[in-house]
């Protein structure tokens, strides 16, 4: 069965899965889960994506295998090695973090993924701590950065790293 995208989109992706595939198609489950894609977890989702070199296709694909419409490429061999940590991990999640932040309010969607992310990551309280201080110093260096600011506090009150 042909389509746009080619012969037989069976699996997502070439190989047998690469990591950054992997954790978008965790974090799609997740926002998924509500049968609703808000612009703002699709905002995610793109950084995410662009973030790890993936394709427009890879989102597409990981919300095609996420309504049960094609297989995952993921085996258990995969798995394991997807969730081990890698170099980037803590930026990938500040990106994502900061993308968040960036409306008003961080949804009870948006932080089901962050807490997917975190757990795919393997992220610790306090490198969570040094990420936060991080934005917090990048935000006092910006202009116009108070907003910022006062939702990352907003944010570490209503959802303090568990």
């Amino acid at each position: 069965m042909d389509d746009i995208r080619g012969p037989n989109p069976v699996t997502m992706g070439a190989t047998s899965g690469d990591r950054g595939r992997y954790m978008l198609l965790r974090i799609v489950e997740v926002a998924m889960e509500d049968e609703i894609l808000t612009d703002e977890e699709s905002a995610i989702l793109d950084v995410i994506a662009s973030v790890m070199g993936l394709e427009p296709l890879d989102v597409q694909d990981s919300l095609a295998i996420a309504n049960g419409s094609m297989s995952s490429p993921h085996n258990d061999d995969d798995i394991r090695a997807h969730n081990r940590r890698h170099l980037g991990d803590m930026a990938l999640y500040q990106n994502v973090l900061i993308t968040a932040l960036d409306d008003e309010v961080i949804t009870e969607d948006e932080m089901a993924m962050l807490d997917v992310l975190r757990r795919v990551l393997q992220l610790q309280s306090d490198e969570h701590a040094m990420m936060v201080e991080q934005i917090r110093l990048l935000a006092s260096r910006s202009e116009g950065s108070e907003r910022l600011t006062e939702r990352m506090e907003r944010y570490l009150v209503l959802h303090p790293f568990a």
